[in-house]
């Protein structure tokens, strides 16, 4: 099938919507079931048709040059709206004013995920690492993000960020070092840091 010209997109060309829904449904698919797929495979759907809706928007505005500007558009839609409701659901689990077991979120959380209290620790780590991570370069904040935060492997990065796996190594290194420094330079907050990790 070819690929629509975006043109007759922005112009509402029903044919065109078509096909251009057969070359996005894998490609929001993928990028959501990459994220939800061990927490919450069963939103995969719902958030890959929102990403084309949202990228769809976007093409009727005229905000989109080419069909693959497009297509990286359904990408990063896709992306951000499993992330965010990732973030929703843990944030729910969190919230839960009623006493209950843990258990009865285990599909939110991985198998080994850690228990409350070291969620809370580690919200307060997170907080204090994210304070120090405005002295980083954005792309070395991403890569933190995503390894420590997020939890990937070196691997997922390099595939994500699209660069070769020493790279990432090496990058990784060097932000961390960068955020060593930094703690040293600040007692106050070392000290934060170290009650927080107990």
């Amino acid at each position: 099938m070819l690929k629509p010209d975006i043109r007759s997109l922005q112009a509402g060309d029903c044919f065109g919507w078509d096909c251009a829904y057969h070359w996005l449904w894998p490609v929001a698919y993928s990028a959501a079931f990459r994220r939800l797929e061990r927490i919450a495979p069963h939103d995969v759907e719902d958030v890959a048709i929102n990403a084309i809706r949202k990228a769809a928007e976007e093409v009727e505005a005229g905000k989109v040059e080419s069909f693959e500007d497009l297509k990286g558009l359904v990408v990063v839609i896709a992306t951000r709206g499993a992330l965010d409701l990732i973030r929703r659901k843990q944030a729910e689990c969190r919230s839960t004013e009623v006493t209950e077991s843990i258990e009865g979120h285990k599909e939110l959380l991985p198998a080994d995920a850690p228990g409350p209290l070291e969620l809370a620790n580690a919200n307060d780590v997170s907080q204090l690492l994210s304070s120090l991570m405005v002295k980083l370069s954005r792309e070395e904040r991403e890569l933190l993000r995503a390894y420590y935060f997020r939890g990937w492997k070196q691997e997922e990065i390099a595939d994500d960020f699209g660069k070769p796996l020493g790279t990432v190594g090496v990058q990784l290194s060097r932000a961390l070092k960068k955020l060593r420094e930094e703690i040293g330079k600040n007692p106050e907050l070392m000290k934060e840091l170290q009650e927080a990790l107990r």
